[in-house]
């Protein structure tokens, strides 16, 4: 009797295991609210979605420090014509690498925007650290000068 007791509680339990792994299986596959309010978005039907304010703020400002990048490439560029071939020729291998770089941080800002609501603090990470590492890089670049 014991061991009939002991085999009915094991398969239970399996059971029971085996229903809560296919429950999370299910959530993962679920679309969350943003997906749908994209996908709704994308076709022509329903409203515009609404991002959370947190998530609206942070997007607007890498979006206008991307745009002050490009303003102060232009501006160094613009500089860098007054100094020798040589130190004219680094600057510009620099900015070039800085360009390439921001071009990354704007995909991967585009890639931000498009996340659902578990995905956005991970790529969040994508996006802040090619631009801690484009301030840094760039305001290097800035403090070296201008000297013929």
């Amino acid at each position: 009797m014991r061991k009939v007791r002991l085999l009915v509680l094991l398969v239970c339990g399996g059971i029971l295991s085996l229903a809560a792994c296919d429950r999370d299986r299910e959530a993962e596959q679920r679309p969350t609210f943003y997906d749908k309010a994209r996908q709704a978005r994308d076709n022509g039907v329903g409203p515009p979605v609404v991002l959370p304010p947190e998530r609206q703020a942070y997007e607007r400002s890498v979006e206008e420090r991307l745009s002050g990048f490009d303003r102060r490439f232009t501006q160094l560029q613009e500089r860098s014509a007054a100094r020798t071939e040589a130190a004219q020729v680094e600057v510009d291998r620099e900015l070039e690498e800085l360009r390439r770089l921001r071009e990354v941080t704007g995909e991967n800002l585009a890639s931000l925007r498009e996340a659902g609501e578990g995905e956005w603090a991970e790529l969040r990470e994508e996006v802040q650290h090619p631009l801690a590492e484009l301030e840094q890089r760039l305001t290097a670049l800035e403090q070296k000068g201008v000297e013929p």
